[in-house]
């Protein structure tokens, strides 16, 4: 991410960001040295993924509330606004 300055990660439907409650520890590296670059999404690329939706949303909200509350909240929404506002410029 160091390499690429408007490179950004969408996080939807990941495994492996959190085991359990924890963020795991290459991911809270990277959410901690590029806290602006990270978004959390879901997909409903399909309709059978509407049950998941509201599980998935959970795990990400107890994996966010491991992290400080200004980078989580980067992740959980701020980031995806700047994306959006960047589009309209």
């Amino acid at each position: 991410m160091s390499a690429h300055k408007n490179l950004w990660a969408d996080l939807s439907i990941r495994s492996d960001v959190a085991d359990g409650a924890k963020v795991a520890g290459n991911w809270r590296k990277l959410f901690l040295d590029f806290p602006d670059r990270f978004m959390v999404g879901t997909d409903t690329y399909s309709p059978e993924r509407w049950s998941d939706v509201a599980a998935h949303a959970d795990w990400v909200r107890t994996w966010l509330a491991d992290l400080p509350p200004s980078v989580a909240e980067r992740i959980a929404h701020k980031n995806g606004e700047a994306v959006i506002a960047a589009a309209f410029r």
